[in-house]
């Protein structure tokens, strides 16, 4: 009965654990697919068009548009409910490479955000519902996104400068 026990707690700490690593909001994941990954995404996105899906990239592109804030970014891997960096710091010449080899997607939310609450290079994760393609990218509306005001550097940087802190927030739209 002990060993039991002890299984059960260590599961349950595991659990929650992981829900209190995600910078989202505990109820914005509540519809998220998560066997539609990048990759998927790209090859169909008109498939999977109003299914939530949660993705991580690096920002390289923002604009004020009518209807919102239009984000593109390049798909980053997650560990840990974070984008991962996959080549260390950024340069031009991997955000021009990301728009030719395809691997960006595009994201409106569905607010308008100042240029200034995050910029090139930002980290972000995001969850929203596909819309299909624009420009030959996935598309969504998120419904919350959460940014890492890293410019050039991986988040693992700030880790190593932890006196300087990481500016982060998280935004929903309502």
């Amino acid at each position: 009965m002990n060993k039991l026990l002890t299984y059960a707690l260590v599961v349950c700490s595991l659990t929650l654990g992981a829900c209190t690593t995600s910078p989202m909001p505990s109820g914005a994941m509540k519809d998220v697919d998560p066997s539609v990954g990048f990759g998927v995404l790209k090859a169909q996105p008109d498939a999977y068009k109003g299914r939530a899906v949660e993705l991580a990239g690096r920002i390289v592109d923002i604009q004020v548009v009518p209807n919102g804030t239009l984000i593109v970014a390049q798909n980053l891997p997650m560990k840990n409910n974070q984008p991962v960096e996959t080549r260390g710091e950024i340069a031009r010449e991997l955000v021009e490479e990301s728009f030719e080899s395809g691997k960006t997607f595009a994201v409106l939310y569905p607010t308008t955000i100042a240029k200034s609450e995050f910029g090139f290079g930002d980290k972000v994760l995001v969850v929203g519902k596909v819309e299909g393609e624009k420009e030959g990218s996935p598309y969504l509306v998120a419904s919350c996104m959460h940014v890492w005001k890293t410019g050039a550097y991986p988040i693992a940087a700030y880790e190593d400068l932890a006196d300087l802190g990481l500016e982060q927030k998280t935004y929903c739209a309502r």
